[in-house]
């Protein structure tokens, strides 16, 4: 069991912290276009997820 707790631990972490980076780019990019930077927008949306799979 206590193997197990650092591996849980690495793993909560990094879902925090992808979901971090993922509102942190939402939030740019929402500003990026309130701004009438659409083309900015869509560059850092399409670097953050080039394949589209992330539904962010």
């Amino acid at each position: 069991m206590m193997k197990k707790i650092p591996f849980l631990l690495f793993v909560l972490f990094s879902l925090t912290t992808s979901a971090q980076t993922n509102d942190s780019i939402i939030r740019k990019a929402k500003t990026l276009i309130a701004q009438k930077k659409y083309e900015s927008a869509y560059n850092l949306l399409e670097k953050a997820d080039p394949s589209n799979e992330n539904p962010m």
